[in-house]
């Protein structure tokens, strides 16, 4: 019986791999407690901050608010130190953009500082995130910053929730050759 349920996982994982590779819609398709999100917010955050230097990082997160893994996942980053640009923050910022920028009135030059980026002043990564639920009790979370993709099978049995796997990672096609 153990080894039935064992087979049974690694033959999940194995799909759940190949599923990853696969370009998927970002948003959360799931529903579980909130507990549940919180224990993938925080697991996906101390995975990041493996990654990406809290300090020096800025996150462009492109969903948009009210997603509970959303709230937690920018709120347990904000906590590490990362800087965060949420979407209806870019909303504003566009809208501010295209009200001041109209044909009668020339665009503003960029200030100095704007210019002059220091060596930890990068543009934001963009973040987007996908939850779904892959079988009865599975869950995959994967985060893709930029071109690079993470994800993760989580299983909720009862009332807890644990990691099935490592963390999968994905990195860009040009990047990957460089280093091999």
């Amino acid at each position: 019986m153990a080894r039935r349920h064992i087979a049974k996982q690694i033959g999940r994982l194995f799909v759940f791999l190949a599923l990853s590779a696969c370009a998927t819609p970002s948003g959360n398709y799931t529903r579980i407690s909130n507990n549940d999100y919180t224990f993938m917010a925080s697991d996906t955050a101390h995975q990041l901050v493996q990654l990406y230097p809290p300090a020096s990082t800025q996150f462009q997160i492109a969903q948009k608010d009210g997603d509970p893994y959303g709230k937690s996942l920018v709120s347990k980053l904000r906590a590490h130190g990362y800087a965060i640009k949420e979407s209806s923050q870019l909303g504003a910022w566009i809208d501010t953009v295209f009200t001041q920028t109209s044909e009668t009135q020339p665009p503003k030059k960029a200030s100095s500082s704007a210019k002059n980026k220091g060596p930890h002043e990068s543009a934001a990564h963009s973040l987007n995130y996908l939850l779904d639920k892959i079988d009865d009790d599975l869950y995959r979370v994967t985060v893709t910053i930029d071109n690079e993709s993470l994800s993760r099978v989580y299983e909720i049995r009862g009332r807890h929730i644990f990691a099935v796997a490592a963390w999968a990672r994905k990195e860009e096609q040009a990047k990957a050759q460089s280093k091999g």
